[in-house]
């Protein structure tokens, strides 16, 4: 799936996409600051600088044309005999796609710790929001269209925000459920036990049946 764009028409003229592999580039680059509170694992998930509006707009706008052009050369495949070009090629492209999706991820992460922050407590564990979040976030980057001239991080915001508290919502139902439950049980049992055998006399009776 991509986010299609008037610009890709273009780029298929001059052979864009082919460039795009030629000159891939990895964008594992982090920012040296000082140390932060946040644990190890998170402060390296964290690192990642900010993206600018100029450099998220290219981003995406380059991650949804590889992908279109992955799709254009899978509609010509044939299905009995494929090329095995066509298929590396295509496997090129998604995986620099992927590439390409990872870094936005990674710069828009310490977005989601901190609203997880917010949201985290006993019941609700930081690490499992985190995991909510972070898979929400994967989600918004496949589903943006940066041609609407919005800033990723407030459309980012609001899908995490969104998930988040939906999935504190199913789980204090799940505790209630789980909670009214073992009540409804143990009323029942209380309900369907004889005075007798309410009795500590009547008690030791059923044990000693029990038991036997």
């Amino acid at each position: 799936a991509f986010i299609p764009n008037p610009c890709f028409r273009e780029f298929d003229v001059d052979k864009r996409w082919r460039r795009e592999l030629a000159t891939s580039e990895m964008f594992d680059t982090y920012a040296q600051g000082g140390r932060s509170n946040l644990p190890a694992h998170l402060e390296r998930m964290c690192a990642c600088p900010l993206l600018t509006r100029k450099e998220e707009r290219d981003l995406f706008c380059r991650m949804n044309y590889l992908k279109y052009r992955a799709n254009a050369i899978r509609s010509t495949l044939n299905e009995r005999r494929p090329s095995v070009r066509k298929l590396e090629d295509i496997g090129k492209l998604l995986a620099e796609a992927n590439e390409i999706r990872n870094r936005i991820v990674h710069a828009n992460t310490r977005l989601v710790v901190s609203i997880v922050k917010k949201f985290a407590d006993p019941l609700n564990p930081f690490d499992d929001l985190l995991s909510e979040g972070i898979a929400c976030l994967m989600n918004a980057v496949e589903k943006f269209d940066f041609e609407r001239g919005f800033r990723f991080s407030t459309y980012a915001t609001m899908a995490v925000r969104r998930d988040v508290f939906r999935s504190i919502t199913r789980s204090h139902l799940n505790r209630r459920r789980f909670a009214t439950g073992a009540t409804d049980i143990l009323d029942q049992q209380v309900n369907d036990e004889t005075p007798a055998e309410r009795t500590e006399s009547g008690q030791r009776e059923k044990d000693t049946v029990l038991y036997r």
